[in-house]
């Protein structure tokens, strides 16, 4: 089977489709076919096409872009040339790719650097090519697999009722919350939640959390947006915080921002606001027991202490610095160890790698995995669904049981960390870890510069690296399964 794949930009699409239509020397193209035909003259090698649009406008359904209508103009234009007069698509698949590039501008005497952001949609068609008889160009009534719109086609011979599923995710019980006024107190805790309160309280009141993290000696920490985050001691609040101590800036950025904890400031007695200088933050304090340092106030009552942290501003280059309150801790006086998170042991993560190996002829399910690493955290809230977390740069998502998508990436938790262990995680699934050696392994795979595309009957692979050149080593990949 001959495969032809195309790279198209906004500035090329016009002149390659022109070129391509030269080619057939003006001749009519092949019909793209809704019903097989009556009669068949012959029939020719099937053709399998790719192509790549690199700057996709992602604002609908891909089969109603003018990518993908290009793209089935491409294969019109090949199977034309290849003598057919009728074209049958037998698959289609369009993926969509989010990513971003670091630019790097030179200036006489400096350098500046800036994200640019892209999509790219990359179309994979295949199709049965044939040579129609002459004397009988009728179609059947019987249905091509896709239509002419690159549509598959589903008949139904029966009649149902169907009751619409309620959609009860993380995502959409936490917009019906009510969420209260983001107050720190002493007397009332936060957010109306004090030490103590139990995790069942919390969810209650506030909803279901962002993030779930299991921390070692059974402790766990909920995060809600990537503002405030609630310490749990045997399912009982122990600590509250603005600053998490466990996630890195990867880690916090795979958090869907939240209405109601990252899009508002908090109070402090619901009287004092982020951002006040520490001046008129003692001035306002009514505790007499308060210690105050240089860039901290720390209160106590009874058994609970609330430490209130300051960092230096400068309102105008001019001026001196202002120390303005930033971050919230309320805690018991009872000291805690600090905790880290719960990561697979090294048997552990051979297990779970070796049953998520790209070799393997079956998916695991959830179930599998949980009975390896049963501490496995949970992202609840992201821009991408739920994600289960399999130490510090494995990520899965299921659906209904079935494994859908499959993430490694840099170091999600705050913890020490190496690119080996990332690394070594990339070979358990049996991949290399830079471009040049997947290209050589995967001989049918897409070089676009700084990404690598592979299609499989069952899986389609992105590796993105860290330039577009043959030594770059990968720094994220993601699979999703068909």
């Amino acid at each position: 089977m001959n495969t032809h794949r195309f790279f198209l930009s906004s500035l090329t699409t016009m002149a390659f489709l022109a070129s391509l239509s030269t080619s057939t020397q003006a001749e009519t193209l092949a019909t793209l076919l809704d019903y097989q035909p009556s009669c068949i003259d012959k029939s020719l090698p099937p053709l399998t096409i790719e192509v790549v649009a690199g700057d996709y406008v992602d604002d609908g359904a891909p089969e109603e872009s003018q990518a993908f209508k290009q793209a089935l103009k491409a294969l019109q234009v090949q199977a034309s040339e290849q003598g057919a007069d009728a074209v049958a698509l037998t698959k289609v698949n369009n993926h969509v790719t989010n990513a971003t590039k670091k630019l790097e501008v030179n200036y006489t005497k400096s350098r500046s650097s800036y994200d640019k952001s892209f999509t790219r949609l990359t179309t994979h068609l295949e199709a049965k090519l044939f040579k129609l008889c002459s004397s009988d160009k009728s179609l059947t009534s019987q249905r091509t697999k896709f239509n002419a719109q690159g549509y598959q086609i589903k008949s139904f011979s029966y009649a149902y009722t169907m009751e619409l599923p309620v959609d009860e995710s993380p995502a959409i019980l936490a917009k019906n919350i009510q969420v209260p006024p983001a107050e720190v107190s002493l007397n009332t805790g936060v957010y109306g939640l004090n030490l103590g309160a139990k995790s069942e309280q919390v969810s209650e009141r506030l909803g279901p959390p962002s993030i779930e993290i299991t921390l070692e000696d059974d402790m766990a920490v909920w995060g809600y947006g990537r503002s405030h985050w609630f310490i749990f001691s045997d399912h009982q609040l122990i600590e509250v915080r603005s600053q998490s101590p466990y996630m890195s800036a990867y880690g916090r950025n795979l958090i869907e921002p939240r209405d109601g904890f990252d899009d508002i400031s908090w109070k402090v007695n619901g009287t004092i606001p982020q951002k006040t200088s520490i001046d008129k933050v003692i001035n306002q304090l009514e505790q007499t027991n308060n210690l105050v340092g240089t860039n901290f106030i720390s209160m106590s009552h009874q058994d609970t202490q609330l430490k209130l942290s300051f960092d230096l501003f400068h309102p105008s280059s001019m001026e001196e610095p202002v120390a303005l309150l930033t971050q919230y801790q309320l805690k018991s006086n009872v000291s805690h160890k600090s905790y880290t998170p719960n990561t697979p042991t090294k048997s552990q993560l051979n297990q779970l790698e070796s049953l998520l190996n790209l070799n393997k002829s079956r998916q695991p399910s959830l179930e599998e995995l949980q009975d390896i690493y049963p501490a496995m955290s949970r992202l609840n809230i992201s821009g991408s669904g739920v994600w289960w977390l399999l130490g510090n740069h494995l990520q899965v998502q299921f659906q209904d049981d079935k494994l859908t998508k499959l993430r490694v990436s840099p170091a999600v938790f705050a913890q020490e960390d190496s690119l080996e262990s990332y690394y070594s995680s990339i070979k358990g699934l049996g991949l290399p870890t830079n471009k040049q050696s997947l290209l050589k392994q995967y001989t049918d795979a897409s070089d676009n510069f700084d990404m690598v595309d592979l299609y499989r009957d069952d899986f389609a692979l992105i590796a993105k690296y860290e330039s577009d050149e043959l030594r770059a080593e990968i720094y994220e990949l993601e699979v999703e399964y068909f």
